[in-house]
């Protein structure tokens, strides 16, 4: 359940690992590798089939996703996080909705 003490739970988290100033690392994988990968939580099929290599970002020991947006180069550089709202999004599906505190 995502009450109000687990998304607590989860913020305060969250900025335990933006504190710790984990580098950002940013890899490439051929299409082949990322299709063998671990990384399964972007379904495989939503790359398009002409996208040859894979840009994955890591923040360091803590997690990684196929991304190809602009980051940060560690994690304090963002400052703290909050969450501003919840949305149930189906049976098994959550969406946080964050910003983050100026200052």
């Amino acid at each position: 359940d995502l009450n109000k003490e687990r998304v607590a739970a989860i913020e305060a988290e969250a900025n335990r690992v933006i504190q710790e100033r984990r580098r950002i690392l940013v890899r490439f994988l051929s299409r082949e590798e990322f299709e063998r990968s671990d990384l399964v939580r972007l379904a495989r099929n939503l790359v398009p089939a002409e996208i040859r290599e894979v840009r994955v970002v890591e923040i360091e020991g803590f997690d990684a996703q196929a991304d190809g947006g602009t980051h940060v180069a560690n994690t304090e550089e963002i400052g703290r996080l909050i969450v501003t709202k919840t949305e149930n999004k189906g049976k098994a599906n959550r969406r946080l909705e964050i910003a983050l505190a100026v200052g």
